[in-house]
């Protein structure tokens, strides 16, 4: 599905306004991913991205992916908003849910400059999301099926009230 970025992030904005949460500490992430779409063509590819949870469920990241898609290099990257049901847990398993933009291009092959940008919906599960490292693992839809896992590293700084 090919859509507007512009109005994917204002989107994007309205969803992740930062609302006021009685948790009161800032979560930030960093991930190591290894992502495919399954599409015509497919995208394999391998990446990085960062996060931040301002308190409370939800989380706002970014991340970019470096691949092959056909027979050619190609580069996605994703902005993304997301809501933890278990965002304080220091065991098993915690389901969140999220949505966002998603933008695909590939140098060197025709139509240069004029990228392919996309909607991306996804569940997905995270072990330990309280904890300082854990694995996770996401499918969703957006420019052909979507399916990502990789691990995360986080760094807890408490807020004062």
């Amino acid at each position: 599905m090919r859509f507007d970025l512009g109005r994917c992030l204002v989107f994007l904005g309205l969803f992740a306004c930062p609302w006021k949460v009685g948790v009161a500490q800032v979560v930030r992430t960093a991930q190591i991913h290894v992502m495919a779409t399954i599409a015509d063509p497919s995208l394999v590819a391998g990446g990085l991205g960062i996060a931040v949870r301002p308190g409370g469920r939800f989380q706002l990241s970014a991340t970019g992916s470096f691949g092959t898609r056909g027979k050619a290099a190609a580069f996605r990257g994703e902005l993304l908003a997301s809501f933890h049901l278990s965002p304080l847990g220091h065991r098993g398993l915690a389901p969140y849910a999220g949505g966002g933009a998603a933008i695909l291009t590939q140098p060197g092959t025709a139509g240069v400059g004029r990228p392919e940008t996309y909607l991306a919906v996804l569940v997905g599960v995270e072990t330990t999301p309280a904890s300082r490292v854990g694995w996770f693992a996401e499918v969703g839809i957006g420019g052909g099926a979507r399916l990502v896992v990789g691990a995360r590293w986080r760094a807890v700084r408490n807020r004062m009230p």
